[in-house]
């Protein structure tokens, strides 16, 4: 099974990217996780 998470990017000048990541559930990586290692890194609040 593969899931795909779609969301935008907001950098700090106020420009935005859509980004989508396909997780494939048998890795079991956290959504946290992911974004933690993501390029250029998500900003998590």
């Amino acid at each position: 099974m593969v899931n795909v998470i779609a969301f935008i990017l907001t950098k700090r000048d106020g420009s935005t990217t859509p980004a989508a990541v396909a997780i494939r559930s048998d890795l079991n990586v956290s959504p946290r996780e992911l974004a933690a290692t993501a390029d250029p890194p998500a900003l998590i609040s």
